[in-house]
């Protein structure tokens, strides 16, 4: 009986070690020391006609996007804690997902005057069909005065 209980309890210690081994190689990804673009929510919204990058520096502006966001929903997304005086967010709305799911931002570029990001592309998989919906994602990014461009 004790070496059914051993047997049992290893194969469940190996079992969180293999998903706490994952889960710390995705986050490695995600917040590589060269993007400084940390993912905080991605969702659907119908409320955006085109593909839009959006700069939030203050809570009001933060609290104006939520609204717009919550008006077709019920319940609505909470809005996320940032600390304003630390951080700003980045929120890229799309008016259509591809065939390639959402494309995340990921730093190209920073100078003394602007921060350049990008879209990461990923190679298109066999059969896969186009989602029709209307992403969209927040990043947080330390607070900075330079100008944000997309290419």
């Amino acid at each position: 009986m004790k070496v059914v209980v051993i047997v049992v309890a290893l194969i469940l210690a190996s079992c969180n070690g293999v998903k706490k081994m994952s889960m710390d190689d995705e986050n490695t990804e995600n917040a590589g020391s060269d993007n400084m673009l940390e993912l905080v929510m991605q969702d659907e919204a119908a409320v955006f006609d085109t593909d839009t990058l959006l700069i939030i520096r203050d809570g009001k502006r933060l609290k104006s996007f939520f609204s717009k966001l919550n008006r077709t929903r019920k319940p609505g997304l909470p809005l996320p804690t940032i600390d304003f005086s630390k951080e700003m967010l980045v929120i890229q709305c799309n008016a259509q997902q591809d065939e390639n799911g959402i494309v995340p931002l990921y730093l190209i570029d920073e100078t003394d005057s602007e921060i350049t990001i990008g879209l990461k592309r990923k190679k298109l998989g066999k059969n896969k069909a186009p989602v029709m919906s209307n992403p969209f994602c927040i990043y947080k990014m330390p607070l900075s005065s330079k100008e944000i461009v997309l290419k």
